[in-house]
């Protein structure tokens, strides 16, 4: 209970922080992390200008990642195959974060299926 209270007063400073901030301000630390960062993906990649105010599309995140299909074949050896659903395709970012993993109790499956187990990213 109180890791969740400490998480959710992190997330709600980070927000505060970055509201007071131009948003290239902002984004320049998430810049910093993650992934996609250290692969050398800039903003315009995905989002499609080099300074976003919108989040990317499923198209955006399939025309580099893949088809739903090939994501499915991927992640076939999971307890719950995430992308291979009752739910049918669901929008990434449902399940994935932009700049940073979503919490898992944030994922759609976890509304009826608490037990699954995902590693988030």
């Amino acid at each position: 209970m109180k890791l969740r209270l400490l998480a959710a007063a992190f997330v709600v400073g980070i927000f505060l922080c970055s509201a007071t901030l131009p948003l290239d301000v902002a984004a320049a630390g998430f810049r910093e992390q993650g992934i996609h960062h250290k692969e050398g993906v800039a903003c315009k990649d995905c989002h499609g200008v080099e300074k976003p105010k919108d989040e990317p599309t499923s198209k955006a995140c399939v025309d580099c990642h893949g088809p739903y299909s090939k994501l499915a074949q991927r992640t076939r050896k999971l307890h719950a195959n995430p992308h291979d659903s009752h739910m049918g395709p669901l929008a990434c970012l449902k399940c994935h974060g932009v700049h940073e993993p979503m919490e898992p109790e944030k994922i759609p499956c976890m509304e009826c299926h608490a037990d699954f187990e995902f590693k988030t990213k």
